[in-house]
């Protein structure tokens, strides 16, 4: 799996796959960063050890992750840091952990002292929803997470911006 996932990225980073597809997003199961208390199961070390440099090498722009029960959003970030405040031309990917659709078990519990590389994190019972991404342009993507329960509010929105596709 690694050596096709290398192989995949080495091509979507050709000029001619930028040029026809300038964004890269990859989805996972287990995030690399998560802000729940429980988030230990989801074991983000080893995932972020053997996966984060590659998608930072790569280029990757946005990463969809699961496993856990909640909505958490990050800024740019890369080895626990976040390297922007903003989301205009980020010089590392954002993760997304859009596991709040809902399951038996419940949304996860409540979140600890969120880490400077998390935007948004909400895992409030009673929030499960869903997100819609849209890339509007070769320069902008948008996202925003929708409560189910609550008339489709949109509990949180962010534009990622960037003008420099390539390696970071």
């Amino acid at each position: 799996q690694l050596e096709w996932l290398m192989a995949d990225l080495k091509e979507a980073n050709t000029p001619e796959s930028r040029d026809r597809r300038p964004w890269i997003v990859a989805y996972g199961h287990r995030p690399m960063y998560c802000s729940n208390k429980e988030c230990n199961d989801a074991n983000p070390n080893a995932v972020r050890s053997s996966l984060e440099p590659l998608m930072k090498n790569n280029r990757v722009d946005l990463i969809f992750e699961g496993h856990e029960h909640s909505y958490e959003r990050t800024f740019p970030v890369y080895d626990q840091v976040r390297t922007e405040v903003g989301f205009v031309n980020p010089t590392a990917p954002v993760h997304i952990i859009a596991g709040a659709a809902g399951c038996y078990e419940g949304i996860a519990p409540e979140k600890s002292l969120r880490s400077p590389w998390s935007a948004f994190a909400n895992g409030l019972p009673g929030y499960t929803g869903y997100g819609h991404l849209a890339a509007v342009n070769a320069t902008h993507l948008y996202w925003d997470q929708v409560l189910s329960e609550h008339d489709g509010y949109v509990l949180d929105s962010f534009w990622l911006v960037q003008e420099h596709h390539g390696k970071f």
